[in-house]
């Protein structure tokens, strides 16, 4: 009877590392554009959005196939307790909109109408 392979994954690291380092970066750029703090509010590129959008999806929808779960001898992603990349993730987007609100309410909407005529300026970047 022949045993399973011992599954390997990028960089020698846990599963999901590459993909949660890659969102913390995501994470990281988009909030840094929200906080901006000029005068000029600066619209956030439409492709970071796509790729933000597409790196929540992915990450979250992998977690739990993939990734190990609670209950599992292997390692979480970058050898942090389970569930941190996730709590990371989500308290940075709600610290960084709510920090923007409560400092400049007006900057933050006209950041967000700016970044929807961008994102309506190219309607086939999805694609």
């Amino acid at each position: 009877m022949s045993t399973l392979p011992v599954r390997r994954h990028a960089l020698g690291l846990p599963a999901g590392s590459v993909r949660a380092a890659h969102l913390l970066v995501i994470v990281g750029v988009t909030c840094a554009l929200v906080v901006n703090p000029m005068e000029l509010a600066i619209a956030i590129p439409p492709y970071l959005v796509y790729l933000l959008f597409l790196m929540l999806g992915h990450y979250f929808a992998s977690h739990g196939v993939t990734i190990a779960t609670r209950d599992d001898p292997q390692a979480s992603p970058l050898y942090l307790p389970g569930g941190t990349v996730r709590l990371v993730v989500i308290l940075a987007l709600a610290a960084a909109l709510g920090w923007k609100l409560y400092q400049n309410p007006e900057s933050l909407r006209e950041q967000f109408d700016r970044t929807l005529d961008e994102l309506k300026s190219q309607p086939y970047l999805p694609l």
